[in-house]
């Protein structure tokens, strides 16, 4: 196992973080966490947690893929964002999730209202089968799991 994996499941990982990846719509048995996840020592300060479950029509994974790292290395220099990445399921290559940490609401205002989330969106809309499943979180309590 590479470092920064995780298996679901083991004691390898705790409760929490088996819980927050499920609900990011991890489901392989073995999946790469983003180092932020793993340590989550980088949370502090954010207020909202984002994820997006997006399913690419089939043979359009590598123009989707493309696109995302565009949008993703444009929202990482966003006000108010604390971490931003997209996960590639390990069993299923069409299934993606973005995972999103930010400082507050207003942060993410200006994030959907930024020109290269619209025009991601608009690239999505080409690529995508039905829409993103779409899930804001308050964080609760400002400690690691």
């Amino acid at each position: 196992m590479n470092k920064g994996e995780s298996k679901i499941g083991t004691s390898g990982v705790n409760k929490g973080k088996r819980e927050f990846l499920k609900r990011a719509g991890v489901v392989a048995a073995t999946v790469a966490v983003a180092p932020w996840v793993a340590g989550a020592a980088c949370c502090s300060g954010a207020k909202k947690i984002i994820t997006a479950k997006i399913r690419v029509a089939k043979g359009k994974e590598g123009e989707f893929v493309s696109a995302a790292k565009e949008v993703v290395a444009a929202t990482r220099r966003e006000k108010g964002n604390v971490a931003y990445d997209f996960l590639g399921s390990q069993e299923d290559g069409r299934l993606f999730v973005f995972v999103e940490l930010w400082k507050d609401q207003t942060a993410i205002e200006a994030h959907f209202a930024s020109a290269h989330f619209k025009a991601f969106g608009e690239v999505l809309g080409k690529l995508a089968e039905g829409k993103p499943e779409i899930v804001i979180y308050d964080i609760a309590a400002q400690k690691s799991v």
